[in-house]
């Protein structure tokens, strides 16, 4: 994709419209059925932003990404299934419309609650340094007949 000038909202969303997937989502984002969920960056992958379309009768959602190689100065566009919200970079007090997203203080309400799920998930894991092996029945050790 050749390098443009993202200087607000509207310049994101008008660069994304030409890659919309299906004439649906095209004609919802040239209507303004568009949510900026900001920055996020994964630890070994390229910044992206991603914007959420809602259909026009609300039955369908779309997520389009723009991935930035700024080394390369470089764009593409990817289509994630879902949201991670704990790599979602944008911040709650400041403001900055295309990194932020539209929302930032529900955005980051819900980067702390993926992060705190995870955690809590991550405790609940066996550690992989003891390995269990599968669960065993212990009827059999009880009643060898």
């Amino acid at each position: 994709m050749r390098p443009f000038p993202l200087r607000n909202r509207y310049d994101l969303i008008q660069a994304l419209i030409p890659y919309a997937p299906t004439s649906a989502c095209k004609r919802a984002m040239e209507e303004g059925r568009v949510s900026v969920l900001g920055g996020f960056q994964a630890p070994e992958y390229l910044p992206y932003i991603v914007i959420e379309i809602t259909g026009i009768r609300s039955r369908s959602n779309w997520l389009i990404a723009l991935v930035i190689d700024e080394p390369k100065y470089e764009f593409s566009v990817i289509y994630p299934m879902h949201i991670l919200w704990e790599q979602w970079v944008g911040k709650a007090d400041r403001y900055n419309p295309i990194l932020d997203g539209d929302e930032p203080q529900l955005y980051n309400w819900k980067k702390n609650n993926a992060l705190t799920n995870s955690a809590k998930t991550t405790e609940n894991e066996p550690s992989s340094s003891t390995p269990e092996g599968p669960p065993r029945d212990n009827r059999d050790e009880a009643n060898p007949l």
